[in-house]
């Protein structure tokens, strides 16, 4: 009788020390899924697409989302490729720095062009908005590996409800990638909260000095 209270003791206690590989692999999906669904290119590429609906300016958007990501994008697979990055997500943070400079370089010729041509007013301000939010990622990207991930969502919900004033975005996306992220392992907490904090900071500032108006 012992005996057999032992086994059952010992089964049930190996049950909970087991982990359910099933559960964890749909987790992992689902994170994986959310984090390559809310990965920077895709994000920002959906955001200019909005605002291309929102201004009618069809070739001012496509042109951007040429210049600051397709391009960046084509020079990625090139590093990764030649054998200079290890992978297209960029796990490493020393892999990051070659690529996040020449991804800044075309992004603020991005901008630029968009200004002195005159593009309609919010997609100035908003190029402008994520190039000095991706400037002060990879300064930081020198010393410590912040989430792009986070703050690009950030960063978009925050343009979203200044466009928009739906908060929606802000309280979705941003935990969901956020959460995403250091399900995968790729980033810790402090990491996510810090990119997060960083587009809060530097979007709510700029909406104040132009005064908040698309």
């Amino acid at each position: 009788m012992i005996t057999q209270h032992n086994t059952y003791t010992d089964s049930r206690l190996l049950n909970t020390l087991t982990p359910n590989t099933g559960e964890d692999h749909r987790i992992q999906t689902t994170a994986h899924v959310i984090s390559q669904a809310g990965s920077p290119p895709v994000l920002l590429t959906a955001l200019f697409i909005f605002l291309a609906f929102k201004t009618g300016t069809w070739l001012w958007s496509a042109l951007y989302v040429l210049l600051s990501l397709v391009i960046p994008l084509l020079h990625l697979v090139w590093l990764v490729k030649r054998g200079w990055v290890s992978d297209l997500d960029v796990q490493r943070r020393k892999e990051r720095l070659s690529p996040m400079l020449f991804a800044l370089g075309c992004s603020g010729g991005a901008t630029l062009l968009l200004t002195v041509a005159g593009a309609p007013a919010p997609l100035p301000l908003a190029a402008a908005g994520l190039w000095g939010l991706f400037a002060l990622i990879f300064l930081i990207t020198l010393y410590w590996k912040i989430s792009v991930h986070s703050a690009m969502a950030s960063a978009i919900s925050l343009i979203l409800l200044w466009l928009t004033g739906n908060p929606l975005p802000l309280l979705l996306l941003v935990p969901t990638v956020a959460w995403s992220r250091v399900q995968l392992r790729r980033h810790t907490v402090p990491q996510v909260v810090a990119g997060t904090l960083l587009s809060l900071a530097l979007f709510m500032a700029l909406f104040s000095l132009t005064g908040g108006a698309a």
